[in-house]
């Protein structure tokens, strides 16, 4: 058998040759691989970086507060919902009766009415009879002010002007929609919660509807349907006498150069009403000044329209006042919790524990309510 060496020589040097040509691929191939790997991984840890602070800020977001006070109500009032809390003058307010329901106070924001003048005065009349009146009316309510000596304005003792009063129509709305938009630049990212009572509690209904702003959600405490309503159920609820309602009407007009009879009130806001902003209407049935009906009729007016994010809390033995210092605290404050906790807002756990089976409450159908309260006509008139 004879072996033809010249061409097992070319088969070993093709041999080799394939061997450095795939070697050279192979290492072509690894490096490729490895760059795919690195671009990858540098992919993935920007996607788990880019989630992880979303997530973290979710967790984070803080919650700020606006607080828009009834009808001749200066910042002051905020202490029946917050134990604590600094007024735009620089003035203390302490709150030893209320509730707790607007986080550690220092978030929140009080809007100030025309109607409302803040400025001191020397005069004789304000520095006695003024600082006695409202010493009575806020130690009534446990809210004590503690002064700013060289401030120029004052949450405590300050003067009415009624020809300003604008009962929470265009006047009042845009003080509101100032004060939303000051707030949010102050504290931007925070998930803003619109807190009011009475005439505040209006305007912030009527300045949702007309501006549709971005807010986590809104409590409307003694909120009304219309002025007319209210005089009626606030004047003469039993007799039904219409000559008293005419002389209310009158007076309120002859003061209140600002407020026009013909509204617009939150029943003429109804149609324009966001549906995706979860709302919180609170009434008592011994609310002596907004009666429950009031209401009871803006609550049926925003479910016939098809809203299921409102609810309505109905308080037992508050007055228009007492809200949050009365024996309902208990029931309100935690139930205001729950509904936080519901909206994705701070809250304190214990409350909100308590305050779910309330909370289960709040939806009642316009049947029920016109069970319990007999209000088949009243809530469908003015």
């Amino acid at each position: 058998m004879s072996i033809d060496i010249e061409s097992v020589c070319t088969i070993l040097y093709s041999c080799y040759c394939k061997y450095q040509s795939g070697k050279a691929s192979g290492k072509e191939a690894m490096k490729k691989i490895s760059y795919i790997r690195l671009v990858s991984t540098i992919i993935i840890m920007g996607f788990v970086i880019i989630a992880g602070t979303i997530y973290m800020s979710f967790l984070n977001k803080k919650t700020s507060y606006i607080y828009s006070p009834g009808l001749f109500g200066s910042p002051a009032l905020v202490g029946r919902y917050c134990p604590y809390s600094v007024a735009y003058t620089g003035e203390v307010i302490f709150g030893t009766k209320g509730g707790s329901v607007m986080g550690s106070g220092n978030r929140i924001t009080a809007t100030r009415y025309a109607e409302i003048d803040t400025k001191k005065s020397d005069g004789w009349l304000r520095s006695n009879v003024g600082q006695a009146f409202f010493e009575k009316v806020l130690c009534g309510l446990g809210i004590f002010v503690r002064e700013s000596g060289s401030g120029k304005e004052t949450v405590f003792n300050y003067i009415i002007d009624v020809e300003k009063m604008n009962i929470g129509q265009k006047a009042d709305i845009e003080l509101l929609r100032h004060t939303y938009e000051s707030h949010c630049v102050r504290y931007s990212g925070s998930q803003v919660v619109l807190y009011g009572d009475s005439r505040g509690a209006a305007t912030i209904f009527n300045f949702i509807a007309e501006y549709h702003p971005r807010i986590a959600c809104a409590i409307m405490e003694g909120v009304f349907d219309s002025m007319p309503h209210v005089i009626k159920h606030h004047s003469c609820a039993e007799c039904n006498n219409t000559l008293i309602s005419w002389g209310l009407e009158g007076l309120l007009k002859l003061c209140a150069r600002n407020y026009s009879h013909e509204g617009l009130f939150p029943d003429h806001y109804v149609d324009r009403f966001p549906f995706d902003t979860p709302v919180l209407l609170v009434t008592s049935e011994k609310d002596e000044t907004v009666g429950h009906q009031c209401t009871m009729r803006l609550y049926r007016l925003l479910i016939e329209r098809g809203h299921t994010n409102v609810r309505l809390l109905i308080l037992p033995t508050a007055t228009h006042k007492t809200y949050m210092v009365g024996n309902d605290k208990e029931m309100y404050e935690s139930c205001v919790h729950a509904f936080y906790q519901e909206c994705g807002v701070e809250y304190d756990a214990e409350k909100a524990d308590r305050g779910r089976p309330i909370l289960a409450t709040t939806r009642p159908t316009i049947e029920e309510l016109s069970r319990r309260y007999k209000l088949s006509q009243e809530c469908c008139v003015q």
